[in-house]
Parts: structure tokens; C-alpha cells; sequence
């Protein structure tokens, strides 16, 4: 289940990197179809960046507001509707929209280290917040691989449609729609994290989450015990309030567990 949700997911990290990747090919006949000048050329590449970069800003607020879930399937829808617009293009004010249309679908779902204000956004925290404790770290870097795997083709789709000079680009941008339309009808069967469902209070939802991810039995104590330590974390971060009355026990090694690792941090 978790490596299943997992590769789904970083289909986002994909559609990065092949979206990265396959104008640099894709512009060598986009340049001779509209004639672009210098500007153009550099604008059309950069709009989907700066786009991405303003709209990433949002993912996080969203992520919170309608979970994890509904904004990387929103993502996808938005991805591959600027897909649809590139490859139809029939002049540079409608692609350069496409690729603004991408760029808002890029930065609510992922953010990349070399981008100003990118850097791991819905994407990685929904591997994080459903991957198994022990392999956790490993699955998160698989969005990470899944991006040059997606520049990796990128390159190759460009080397396919190169030599039709005439409607080549056209196809090179759209195919770009298909990981993204098969991210979105996998998603509806795909869990929200018990992360987000414990921060609202759906408890029972977060243990049936939890159920699927480690294959295990609704009154396992190991179950049990998860979903403790996801509760308080919640409570302890303020994701949710506690009602007017209402009595949280700690015990010591739950205080403990809770407490900030600054050495981890440093290090």
C-alpha cells in the first residue's frame, strides 16, 4: 500500500522534471513555428517557473484547508489542462498561457531546491505523513528520483517527435497530460493521511488509513499506538483545540517523544 501511494503520488515530481526537460527540446521548433524573438523564447521557458514559484506559496495553505489529497488531484487536473492548451496552441499568447496554467499546477503540488521559495511541497509531505515509519526516508526520495526520471524521458519523447518539424512540439507538451490524468483517476483511490485526519478529529478515518498502510488489524496495539503518537503531535503542534473542559494525559515517554530534537536539526 505505502509503496503503491507512494509511486502514484511522486508522479508530481515527474511531471517537474518532464516539464523542465522537454522544452528545452520542444523550443528548438516552437522558435521557427512563432518566430520568437530572443524575449520570447526566454519568456515562454520562464513563465512556467515564475508561476510555479507564485502559486506555491498558496500550496501549503490549501494542503492544510482541504488536505493533501484534493490539492494534488486539483494539481493534476490544472497540470493537464495546460497540457491540453500547449499542445493546441495556434499562437504565443495561448501557449504562453499553457505554460502558466502548468506552472500554477508545479507549485501547489512540488518545490524544488534550486527555485526561490521551492522546496518540497504537497507531494513529499503526503509520502511522509502515509509512509511507514522505518522506510519512510526511502520512500520520500523516490519523488526525488521520479523528477530526473521525468527529464529522463523528457529527452527521449524530444528525440521521437524531433523530426516532425511540423506539429513535433505540439506533441512533445501534451504527452505531458498523460501522467498527470492517470495520477488523477489513481488518486480517487488513494487515501487522505492520517496526518490531516487526525488534525480534524477524524480518528476513525486515521485508523483505517493506518490499517491499510501497515496491513494490520483495527485493534492492533501497534495500531493503537500510532495513532496515539499522531494525536498528540497534532495537539501538541495546535493543529487542532481542545475543547473547553477536556483533559489530555501525557505520560513521560510521550512528553519526551513530543519535545523538539535540536541535535537532529543541527545536525
Amino acid at each position: 500500500m505505502a509503496l503503491r501511494l507512494t509511486l502514484i503520488s511522486a508522479l508530481g515530481g515527474f511531471l517537474f522534471g518532464y516539464d523542465t526537460g522537454v522544452i528545452s527540446g520542444a523550443m528548438i521548433q516552437i522558435r521557427k513555428h512563432f518566430s520568437l524573438s530572443t524575449f520570447l523564447q526566454e519568456l515562454v521557458v520562464s513563465i512556467t517557473i515564475a508561476s510555479a514559484a507564485c502559486f506555491s506559496l498558496s500550496g501549503g495553505f490549501l494542503s492544510d484547508y482541504l488536505g493533501r489529497k484534493p490539492v494534488i488531484m486539483i494539481a493534476g487536473v490544472v497540470f493537464t489542462l495546460g497540457a491540453i492548451i500547449m499542445g493546441a496552441s495556434v499562437s504565443v499568447g495561448s501557449l504562453l498561457a499553457g505554460r502558466l496554467v502548468v506552472g500554477v499546477g508545479i507549485g501547489n503540488v512540488y518545490r524544488f531546491s534550486f527555485i526561490p521559495g521551492l522546496a518540497s511541497m504537497v507531494v513529499p509531505i503526503y509520502i511522509a505523513e502515509c509512509a511507514p515509519n522505518k522506510i519512510r526516508a526511502q520512500l520520500v526520495t523516490i519523488n526525488n528520483l521520479f523528477v530526473t526520471a521525468g527529464q529522463f524521458v523528457a529527452c527521449i519523447v524530444d528525440g521521437i517527435f524531433f523530426f516532425d518539424q511540423t506539429n513535433g512540439w505540439r506533441f512533445m507538451l501534451a504527452i505531458g497530460g498523460l501522467p498527470s490524468l492517470i495520477q488523477i483517476i489513481c488518486f480517487f483511490f488513494l487515501p487522505e493521511t492520517p496526518r490531516w485526519l487526525a488534525g480534524r478529529r477524524k480518528l476513525e478515518s486515521a485508523r483505517k488509513v493506518l490499517q491499510q498502510v501497515y496491513d494490520r488489524e483495527p485493534n492492533d496495539p501497534f495500531i493503537i499506538s500510532e495513532l496515539r503518537k499522531i494525536e498528540l503531535a497534532c495537539i501538541y503542534s495546535g493543529e487542532y483545540e481542545v475543547s473547553q473542559g477536556e483533559e489530555i494525559h501525557f505520560d513521560d515517554s510521550e512528553t519526551r517523544s513530543l519535545q523538539p530534537n535540536y541535535k537532529t536539526t543541527i545536525l
